[in-house]
C-alpha cells in the first residue's frame, strides 16, 4: 500500500494502473488489482513517522506484525483471536505495557518466552 501526502505518483500492476493524488491510498490486492481509498486517514498513516503506534479497528496479526518489527520479537499464535483493537501510544513505550493494554480488552492474552511472544485468546 502507498499513501500520498503531496505531489502525485503513478501506481501500476500487471492488470491495473492508477494516478495517486495527495490524501489517497492505493492498495495492491493478491489479484493484482489496485484498490483506491480517496479519504485516507493521514494521521494514522503518518503515526510511525511521528513516533507513534496508531491502530484503529486492527486485527491482532496487523498489530503483532508492527510490534515484532519494532521490538525485534518472534510471534507464535496458539489460538485465533477475532477481536479488533484500537490503540494509540508512543513507540517509546515498553512492549510489556503494550501487551498489558491489549489484555485489558479480555480478547487476547500474551505469554513471553525470551524474544518469543505467544498470542492466546
Amino acid at each position: 500500500q502507498v499513501t500520498l501526502l503531496e505531489g502525485s505518483i503513478d501506481v501500476s500492476s500487471r492488470v491495473a494502473r492508477h494516478l495517486v493524488a495527495p490524501g489517497q491510498m492505493a492498495v495492491l490486492g493478491a489479484d493484482q488489482r489496485i484498490g483506491m481509498n480517496n479519504d485516507a486517514d493521514l494521521d494514522r498513516v503518518m503515526a510511525w513517522r511521528n513516533g507513534r503506534f496508531d491502530f484503529g479497528n486492527a486485527d491482532i496479526h496487523s498489530i503483532m506484525r508492527e510490534l515484532s518489527r519494532w521490538y525485534g520479537l518472534e510471534v507464535e499464535y496458539r489460538e485465533p483471536v477475532s477481536e479488533k483493537f484500537y490503540l494509540e501510544t508512543s513507540r517509546d513505550i515498553n512492549v510489556s505495557d503494550v501487551f498489558r493494554i491489549l489484555e485489558t480488552t479480555g480478547g487476547v492474552h500474551f505469554r513471553t518466552e525470551g524474544k518469543k511472544i505467544i498470542v492466546m485468546r
